[in-house]
């Protein structure tokens, strides 16, 4: 035979298994939220990384802007001793 549950119906629970039931929520929460927290810094902490690599990847190395430098510096003699020798002319 089953029983019939409705508004009279008297369910005795004891205090303790009603306070562990609490506990266990709020400890399951502040553990679900502290992963959450935890997961934002580190996507935050990984975009700063991309970001810094990306713009690390945009400027020239070393060797290219002596090379650059260089370069620029051999035009400029060039065009010295152009004048030089149209000026001996």
């Amino acid at each position: 035979m089953g029983v019939k549950i409705n508004e009279s119906t008297e369910v005795q629970i004891p205090l303790k298994l009603v306070v562990g039931i609490i506990f266990a929520i709020i400890s399951a929460s502040y553990f679900v939220f502290h992963i959450e927290e935890r997961i934002d810094f580190l996507e935050m902490k990984l975009e700063k990384f991309a970001m810094q690599f990306e713009n690390y990847k945009a400027q020239p190395s070393r060797g290219h802007t002596e090379i650059e430098v260089l370069k620029t510096q051999l035009e400029n003699i060039q065009k010295q001793i152009d004048y030089i020798s149209q000026g001996k002319k």
